[in-house]
């Protein structure tokens, strides 16, 4: 960081809470780390550190005057001045392939008050610096043009033609000393001008630049450290002295100040976090800042425009050739111990690590793992390890604060099914930036169990919380628990709606060789949310594809375990605009991942989760269904089609069986272009001519599909819509055997529909019901012909059960039968369906 002109004077922050979050308890693990040590135990102290796609880390060692790069274990370092002449002071660089670009402040072998801008051609040792009669540059940017522009610290921003080597001062009234800069898309330098406090946009050579002061620099200097835009276009700012980050929005002018840091000097930004290092000259620490949870305080700034004064400097650059052999050795790896990696809550709610060298400088996060420069060190960092690879894992849950009649809340569905107790903790790891929240259980034998509002309220924002659930066993066998995770959101007449899914084991997930399609949303009252979650770390692809199969962007993925992270909507996942019925093929390499879409209905603010589709040539969805009911509700069903192959066409066949009917299917012949995909509304009037109706859809391909199906009901304010996966022939309960699913609610409010479609002989199905404590409360028989599609409302009424909210219902198949069988489970005022599948 630049020396600073002054010393600031005492700031005070009154901040404003965004969200009243509950006492923080100490996490089950402590994040684990890795070092790696530089020679002579240079300081990593660079403005940054670049972690590369082939996983090199780039960094500087400025007070040995030394560029590096570790690759592996392997360390290598260019020094651009010998020992005997160090001070050339590298502060900032730019990785552009082989060749490294960057600053340097010192006057090593230069004229005093001059400085370097330098480039470096790592494959050949070949440097040329071009000395900048300006001192102390902050930052820079090479334009379109070939011009370098380099905010200087000594009054002013230049720039440099690197062929004709013109230098040009540009300054204003109050241009002091710039400490750093971003380009914005358009072209334009957003700079820190930490001498009074001032961020300033300037665009290249024009005559006047528009400035924001954030504070009054009489009161004191605050000496931001680092500026930079997020994905949303606001710029963030480090204030060193001002012990602070703020975010401005340049189109409102408005400061969210976010206080309690120490001396923050650097930060990067992950999945709309700030993880910031902090150096206050003691043990170094990570700070993360959680910006839709932390509490903030505000101010609006009316921007000012001054004129700028263009003035060709009367010195030319000077350029110096040299070559640099670097040197490579073996850096020594050690494991961070886990006493040397504490983690607390500091002031303005912000989980901070601290790290067991003298100061963090430099840092970037790459999937959720955390780099970080620091004496003699550079590091790596997994801030969140809490969990082990027997936990089951549900890759996202929704919870929203606020009265009862209105909250939204997350409940937790568990099955032990073997005759020794499980207890354990649900763990909601909602944000980095805090500890997980945690719900315990203990589930008797045979047992289930409903942890209603599992983590309580997290805070007084009315605003959606959104992140992976863990469920781990402390006791008892671990493998055999089964669980499903339920986001509600209340109503004022009792009745709720949201989306279950059920809690998956690591091994469970997308694994190494496998791929699926997630189906997004294609209405315009929609908004569709790609997510992730991985529970062990991973390598994936994510492709987006348009309905013709066009490939419209692909996103690499490698994660650390216990990421997740969501992308609003799905196509700015690949920085482009989003269109309507765009699949996305996810394609994992290494590891187990689990990714999903949110779709979030905008009238009802009903949510649906669209899982992992995988491709099969044979799948059937237990009941479609198109009617008109009370209270102006109309149910639909719609049905998804992808061709995942984008070598080859696919002939589809879609067969309907219509509830209760015992002849032959209805048919229709379908035809999917590679890659291409396709959705059928209201798919029984669409192929069939049936409205009202319902039944049972089969989908047959020659080259396997990858299917859905959205069963809506629509009211005046909007659908309330679940997408269900079909069940492929593996997924049917076994002649003679049985299966079961955990809830099956019967209240006044929710109700289960059981769902059943027989493709084998005729046979008979029972039907009983279990309380929690795993005591048989009714049973039923129903008969089923073959092809048969048959539907029971309310079943566990139909089995003779009055009121139940924590069952678990078993169907048992006769010998000879191929048994489909869903349980839906239906809320009363809004219709909201989730559809469950036996297991």
């Amino acid at each position: 960081m630049p020396k600073t002109p002054r010393i600031s004077g005492l700031l005070v922050l009154s901040l404003l809470a965004a969200a009243t979050l509950p006492a923080q308890t100490e996490p089950t693990t402590i994040p684990a780390g890795t070092s790696y040590t530089t020679d002579k135990s240079g300081i990593v102290n660079g403005v940054r550190i670049d972690v590369q796609p082939d996983g090199s880390v780039w960094f500087l060692l400025p007070a040995l005057d030394r560029i590096a790069v570790l690759r592996g274990d392997q360390m290598t370092q260019w020094q651009i001045r010998d020992d005997t002449h160090l001070g050339a002071n590298p502060a900032d660089f730019e990785v552009d392939g082989d060749v490294i670009w960057f600053i340097a402040n010192g006057e090593s072998q230069i004229d005093a008050g001059h400085s370097i801008f330098g480039r470096l051609d790592t494959a050949t040792g070949q440097e040329r610096e071009w000395e900048i009669p300006g001192s102390r540059p902050a930052g820079f940017y090479r334009a379109p043009d070939g011009k370098v522009w380099l905010p200087q610290t000594d009054r002013r921003l230049q720039s440099v033609d690197l062929s004709t080597l013109e230098v040009v001062d540009y300054r204003s009234s109050k241009t002091i000393a710039y400490s750093d800069v971003a380009v914005a898309p358009d072209g334009a330098l957003w700079m820190t001008d930490f001498g009074n406090n001032r961020v300033v946009r300037f665009e290249p050579g024009a005559a006047q630049e528009t400035s924001w002061t954030i504070f009054d620099p009489l009161s004191g200097v605050l000496n931001s450290s680092q500026i930079e835009f997020d994905s949303e276009g606001h710029l963030w700012i480090s204030e060193f002295t001002g012990a602070r980050i703020d975010r401005l929005d340049p189109a409102s002018g408005e400061v969210r100040i976010f206080g309690g840091f120490l001396n923050p000097v650097h930060f990067a930004l992950f999945g709309g976090r700030v993880y910031v290092s902090e150096a206050n000259g003691s043990k170094g620490q990570i700070a993360v800042l959680d910006p839709q949870l932390a509490g903030y305080g505000t101010q609006t700034i009316t921007p000012e425009t001054l004129d700028v004064g263009r003035l060709v400097n009367r010195l030319h650059a000077v350029v110096h050739d040299r070559t640099i052999t670097p040197t490579t050795f073996t850096s020594t790896s050690a494991a961070i111990a886990e006493a040397d990696l504490p983690v607390a809550v500091g002031t303005g709610g912000v989980l901070r690590t601290q790290i067991p060298w003298t100061n963090a400088y430099g840092i970037d996060v790459v999937g959720g793992e955390v780099w970080v420069g620091s004496s003699g060190q550079l590091a790596k960092l997994a801030l969140q390890t809490i969990g082990s690879a027997a936990d089951l894992v549900a890759p996202v849950a929704t919870q929203i604060a606020g009265p009862a009649e209105s909250e939204g809340r997350v409940d937790v569905m568990l099955y032990n099914p073997t005759d020794t107790p499980i207890a354990g903790e649900a763990l909601y790891l909602f944000s980095p930036g805090y500890f997980a929240a945690r719900g315990t259980f203990n589930v008797g034998p045979g047992g289930t169990a409903l942890l209603s509002d599992a983590f309580g309220d997290l805070g007084s924002a009315t605003i959606p919380i959104n992140g992976p659930v863990r469920i781990r066993v402390t006791s008892g066998p671990a493998d055999q628990l089964v669980a499903r995770v339920r986001t509600a959101r209340a109503r004022a007449d009792g009745g709720s709606f949201g989306y279950a899914e059920p809690a998956l084991a690591t091994s469970q997930g997308l694994g190494s060789g496998s791929s699926a399609t997630l189906f997004t949303g294609g209405r315009g009252s929609e908004t569709s949310v790609l997510g992730y979650f991985s529970p062990s770390g991973a390598e994936a692809v994510f492709t987006l594809v348009a309905p013709d199969g066009t490939v419209r962007g692909t996103m690499p993925l490698s994660v650390i375990a216990n990421i997740g992270q969501e992308f609003q909507p799905v196509a700015s996942a690949f920085g482009v605009a989003a269109e309507p019925g765009d699949v996305v093929s996810v394609q994992v390499t290494s590891g187990s991942l689990f990714p999903y879409v949110r779709i979030v209905e905008d009238g009802t603010g009903d949510g649906a989760v669209s899982l992992p589709a995988r491709a099969t040539g044979d799948a059937v969805f237990v009941n479609a269904g198109s009617a008109v009911g009370l209270f102006d509700t109309t149910f639909r069903s719609d049905l998804l089609l992808s061709n995942p192959d984008a070598s080859q066409s696919t002939a589809v066949t879609v067969l309907f069986y219509p509830l209760g009917s015992k002849g032959a299917p209805q048919t229709a012949a379908l035809t999917l272009d590679p890659g291409a995909s396709q959705v059928i509304p209201d798919v029984l009037g669409t192929l069939f001519g049936v409205d009202p109706g319902q039944g049972t859809l089969q989908v047959l391909s020659d080259v396997p599909v990858a299917s859905s199906l959205r069963i809506a009901s629509s009211k005046p304010e909007g659908d309330f819509a679940t997408l269900a996966l079909p069940i492929d022939p593996d997924g049917i309960v076994r002649p003679g055997g049985s299966a079961f699913v955990i809830g099956a609610p019967q209240t006044p409010i929710r109700r289960t529909n059981l769902l059943l479609f027989n493709r084998g002989a005729a046979g008979t199905v029972t039907a009983i019901a279990y309380n929690g404590n795993n005591s048989e409360i009714g049973r039923r028989q129903f008969a089923v012909d073959d092809h048969q599609a048959i539907r029971v409302d309310s079943v566990m009424a139909a089995v003779g059960v009055d009121e139940e909210t924590n069952g678990r219902l078993v169907v048992e198949a006769s010998d000879g039968m191929l048994l489909y069988a869903w349980a839906a489970e239906v809320d009363g005022p809004t219709g909201d369906v989730e559809i469950i599948p036996f297991r």
